[in-house]
């Protein structure tokens, strides 16, 4: 009777172990399988750029030459005067693989106070349309063109002027107002 339930006590055990290795063996498998990722490269985009401020001392709009970049961030325009003009320049390279279509729009325009809402008129050639441009910024945000085709490794130089209102009047002199920052966007073409 013994042997009869040793055998059966063995039969048991060893199905026992062969059940724990064949769990383990799978766990093992599971946890070590992984696929390699799916990878697929249309190609790239990179957009370099710089922003400069023209020679211009007495701020007339008649350029002294040569252009300054500009590396920190954001315009101020302190104790405004109307008329005077700030000429800009963005020059931009798509050093991609790839076209793409760049936006550019002014983000977060803040004026020390209401009177200043209208302080500043931005002018310029709409690159997509190619026609001239006067607008007021007058808003918190600007959009100046989208969808402009930039070509890969192709360039773009874009000049446009900022003039204080000639019709701001001598009031809000001692005013200021900020331009936070430019928001250049380089989509992928679909």
């Amino acid at each position: 009777m013994r042997t009869k339930w040793q055998l059966g006590l063995s039969i048991v055990l060893f199905s026992a172990i062969l059940v724990l290795v064949a769990l383990f063996s799978y766990a093992w498998i599971i946890a070590t399988f992984k696929s390699d990722p799916i990878i697929v490269e249309t190609g790239t985009l990179d957009l370099d750029y710089t922003f400069s401020i023209a020679n211009d001392t007495n701020h007339d709009g008649i350029l002294d030459g040569g252009y300054v970049e500009i590396t920190a961030g954001g315009l101020t325009f302190n104790e405004v005067i109307p008329g005077m003009v700030y000429t800009y320049r963005l020059e931009l390279t798509n050093l991609g693989s790839i076209n793409g279509h760049l936006d550019i729009s002014i983000q977060d325009i803040l004026p020390s106070s209401v009177g200043m809402n209208q302080a500043l008129i931005i002018k310029y050639i709409n690159p997509v349309t190619s026609l001239p441009v006067e607008t007021l910024l007058d808003s918190s945000t600007e959009t100046l063109f989208q969808n402009y085709v930039l070509i890969s490794t192709g360039s773009l130089i874009f000049d446009f002027t900022i003039t204080i209102n000639p019709e701001l009047g001598n009031i809000n002199q001692s005013e200021s107002i900020l331009i936070s920052y430019f928001e250049l966007r380089l989509d992928q073409i679909i």
